[in-house]
């Protein structure tokens, strides 16, 4: 499919690698290196639309945006790290961009135990071994929506009061309310380790 900005230039195939790169031209400007809300929205559509043609699920790593050609091996290495970031993910709308990455690139620098930890200490029963992945991404939505009720429950295809009541069950797991600002800084940051960490695995978008 054609994008609606700029161009897609040729697919090159790493089969060693198992991924697909491709160049995407005309979307910048001048004064950032910033992908923009549209194309985001356009690379969510193209994910939708891979996965559909393949039959399979696949995530999107995309770099900053780049300009000249001596900068494409650094674009890749960009792309390529917000995938592996964003395959340890719990919920990423299948695009993981690397101008997103920096809370993860941070915490990822934390030897694991120290993230295990954190993870652990903060996310208690809710990763355990009595764990419940439907709450985990239930509260991994809701972190990613900003603790927007509405979004949140649209995303998990599920109703307002449902999101409500697993929400309230997260908060009685963890002792905290995971609607407070405070709490879900924390928490958002104690997620990120747990995947990075391998503590808890990502559940599929």
């Amino acid at each position: 499919e054609r994008p609606s900005v700029g161009s897609w230039l040729p697919v090159f195939v790493d089969r060693e690698r198992d991924e697909v790169i491709m160049v995407w031209s005309g979307i910048g400007t001048p004064d950032s290196n910033m992908i923009s809300d549209q194309c985001v929205a356009e690379l969510q559509r193209l994910q939708r639309c891979l996965c559909r043609n393949a039959g399979i699920e696949m995530l999107l790593g995309v770099s900053r945006i780049h300009v000249g050609i001596d900068s494409y091996a650094s674009a890749v290495d960009e792309a390529r790290k917000a995938a592996r970031i964003g395959n340890s993910c719990i919920f990423t709308e299948g695009v993981m961009l690397a101008q997103d990455t920096a809370i993860y690139e941070f915490i990822d620098n934390i030897d694991r135990d120290t993230q295990a930890r954190f993870a652990e200490d903060n996310l208690k029963q809710l990763i355990g071994q009595d764990g419940n992945p439907e709450l985990i991404k239930t509260l991994a939505v809701f972190l990613y929506c900003g603790g927007q009720i509405s979004e949140a429950a649209e995303r998990l295809f599920i109703h307002r009061n449902t999101l409500n009541y697993r929400l309230d069950k997260i908060s009685a797991l963890l002792g905290c309310d995971v609607r407070q600002p405070r709490n879900r800084s924390r928490l958002e940051i104690a997620l990120v380790a747990a995947c990075l960490s391998g503590v808890i695995r990502r559940q599929g978008d």
